[in-house]
């Protein structure tokens, strides 16, 4: 067992390991095997870290990679005694950690080495059944990294209030009071599973002239290590919105605003998520179900939403339009999810985020975030997403408004009471394509639609028919059907005349 599993160990040259040798304090070796029994569990192993230790080398890997064509899905967690020291949510049968005072492998928390007890934590998403994964971890201290990306930091930058601070710098952009602010609310770096670095994907967004960026990587916040170093030139004015994408089991979730690691070990059998989606709120940051309808197990390993105490329990935020509309993650599906939720009368809003994780995820049309700020910083951008105060598209600008029956203007996420006869609606289109169409949305249903003239600016107006009883919303739909923009609701009550 033990020459199965060091089978990926033997990468290092002979040289490399008797430079290795002349250096290193091993401090924890073990083997192990994972079947399908142990998939979605945490399998902690403890290690004895003396005093005095400069870094620390970890190594993890596992054989077979691959079992029927699925992959195995098997990733690290990192604590020391005063808690999490990171994590790196990727693909791959040998992980390599390194991680020092001034550095560490993207994922993982730079910082002094204390000693006492640390917890290797294995985190099993997937383990095919049909074929036992063996395994096997060496935790070394003082030695030469091997392998390891390293990402350097300026201590002094990153500690403390200097850090709270730093943060507070970045979330602010060019622009200057209430207007429209475009951007992403969901993207990935290196920090976890994606193919480019943190500079890529900024450069990125400031080439689609984006106005903020949310950076989500899976179940770490290291990226913030990073990102508090850069200057105003290298992070191209953007406003960048701190967050976390709980990578759990049976759902992800965004947590924007959060720059401090959010435990996402619930059960999806108690009311263990909703405790996290409340605690999330409770401090202020944005709690997001993610994709809700993407495929699961093994496809996409814990990418649909299962927790029956969230569905949508005290989440009032959905992402339903996740890359581009015809990717892969049933966007269909979750808008008539969202349609339903609003149906039982909850109020929740929508959002979209590329969820990039590559140069070519920007270039395929993905659907973004168009926001009704009060000011250019990251708190406007989150206190309107949480209001409704958005709409969703992949290039056309649609914002819908009306006069209410009292006289007062309304938009997205506002409340109408209605008295009986109707409320006419007015649409402001611009680059929506010839041919495609604009359909009110009532209560679920199409209850009136128009076709764009393919102008550069266009108004229609519709009329909401008596029997919509709950809310509406507007798309705007390709001829071929695909969505092109989404508006949010509207709510509507009937004072003296709901059933």
């Amino acid at each position: 067992m033990w020459t199965d599993c060091s089978r990926e160990l033997q990468r290092r040259s002979l040289a490399q390991r008797e430079r290795w040798s002349r250096f290193v304090k091993k401090l924890f070796q073990t083997v192990g095997v994972l079947t399908g029994q142990d998939r979605k569990s945490h399998i902690l192993h403890e290690v004895t870290v003396p005093d005095g230790c400069s870094s620390l080398d970890i190594e993890f890997a596992f054989s077979p990679a691959i079992v029927a064509g699925v992959q195995n899905m098997i990733t690290l967690t990192l604590f020391d005694g005063q808690g999490f020291r990171g994590a790196r949510h990727r693909h791959g049968s040998r992980h390599v950690v390194h991680i020092a005072t001034d550095g560490a492998t993207p994922g993982y928390l730079a910082g002094p080495i204390g000693p006492g007890t640390w917890k290797v934590e294995i985190d099993t998403h997937m383990v095919m059944d049909g074929e036992p994964c063996s395994y096997s971890i060496d935790v070394d201290a003082d030695g030469v990294e091997f392998d390891a990306d390293v990402v350097n930091y300026d201590a002094a930058v990153v500690d403390g209030v200097q850090f709270a601070a730093r943060v507070q710098s970045l979330a602010r952009g060019r622009k200057s009071g209430s207007a429209w602010y475009r951007g992403d609310l969901h993207s990935h770096t290196v920090h976890s599973d994606a193919q480019w670095t943190l500079a890529a994907l900024l450069e990125s967004a400031h080439a689609l002239k984006l106005d903020f960026l949310a950076v989500t990587d899976h179940n770490t916040v290291s990226v913030w290590r990073q990102i508090v170093t850069l200057d105003d030139e290298a992070r191209h004015g953007l406003i960048i919105i701190p967050g976390i994408e709980l990578t759990t089991f049976w759902g992800h979730a965004l947590c924007l605003g959060a720059t401090d690691w959010v435990d996402w070990r619930a059960r999806n059998d108690d009311q263990s998520m909703a405790d996290v989606a409340r605690e999330v709120m409770e401090r202020g940051d944005t709690f997001i179900i993610a994709h809700p309808m993407a495929p699961g197990d093994p496809e996409c390993t814990g990418c649909r939403w299962l927790y029956p105490a969230v569905l949508p329990g005290p989440a009032r935020i959905v992402e339903v339009w996740n890359g581009p509309w015809t990717g892969d993650s049933n966007n269909e599906e979750a808008l008539a999810t969202w349609y339903g939720w609003l149906g039982e009368g909850l109020r929740i809003s929508a959002t979209a985020g590329s969820d990039a994780h590559r140069p070519t995820d920007h270039t395929r049309g993905p659907g973004f975030s168009v926001v009704w700020a009060d000011g250019p910083d990251a708190a406007s951008i989150l206190s309107a997403v949480q209001r409704g105060k958005l709409y969703l598209s992949s290039g056309p600008a649609l914002r819908i408004g009306a006069i209410a029956p009292d006289g007062r203007r309304v938009t997205s996420g506002d409340e109408v009471a209605m008295d009986g006869a109707g409320m006419e609606v007015q649409f402001e289109l611009e680059r929506a394509p010839e041919g495609s169409t604009l359909r009110l949305i009532g209560d679920g249903s199409v209850a009136a639609e128009a076709v764009a003239s393919g102008s550069q600016s266009q108004k229609i107006r519709l009329a909401v028919p008596p029997s919509v009883r709950k809310f509406i919303v507007a798309e705007l739909r390709a001829s071929d059907g695909e969505l092109l923009a989404l508006t949010n609701a509207i709510y509507l009550t009937h004072r003296g005349y709901d059933e």
